[in-house]
């Protein structure tokens, strides 16, 4: 019984410090890289070309800016 409620005070001490994403952050996290490891993606194109004007294309172009963006810091530029 003691060691039992130990745990559950072990547990709920630790609870405080975890930190909750939303569920949004959580799926698509781009976070940002150590420098050293940007530095390996220096030679992408600094431009998205979109094929197409649909809303699919358009969302698809719109996360990838954001994910090079949070990930490396460059806001690339679109173009259709």
């Amino acid at each position: 019984m003691i060691r039992q409620c130990v745990a559950l005070l072990a547990v709920t001490a630790m609870a405080g410090s975890l930190h909750a994403d939303s569920g949004y952050d959580g799926w698509l996290r781009y976070a940002s890289l150590e420098p050293a490891r940007q530095t390996q993606y220096s030679a992408l194109p600094a431009t998205i070309v979109v094929l197409g004007n649909s809303s699919l294309t358009r969302s698809a172009a719109d996360e990838l800016a954001r994910g090079l963006q949070g990930m490396l810091g460059r806001v690339p530029r679109t173009t259709t």
